[in-house]
């Protein structure tokens, strides 16, 4: 999980950190008005999810304690009572590493 609006940054500063990190967005355009009436027209990126990104591991044992202190990460989503991270299924995944 993110802070608000910073996807980019938090991927980014995972990939740094050696993780492989996705997150899944659709470029859309966005008309931003201007003071004198004109209206420039931008593409930007919306996530899929906003405020999730995603994470490999690489091992069953790999720490994951820094995930939680890289810059724009909130936190790392685990089970309520064991800590364990969760996990999304392996089909899922491929899909959203296939439209990439």
């Amino acid at each position: 999980m993110t802070q608000a609006r910073q996807e980019a940054v938090a991927a980014t500063w995972l990939q740094r950190a050696g993780y492989m990190a996705l997150y899944p967005f659709d470029r859309v355009q966005a008309r931003l008005k201007r003071p004198h009436g004109r209206s420039v027209v931008r593409w930007i990126e919306r996530p899929r999810f906003p405020r999730y990104i995603f994470v490999a591991l690489r091992f069953v044992g790999e720490a994951i304690g820094p995930i939680n202190s890289i810059k724009g990460v909130s936190r790392l989503v685990t089970r309520p009572l064991s800590g364990v991270p969760l996990q999304i299924p392996t089909l899922v995944m491929d899909a959203l590493l296939d439209e990439r």
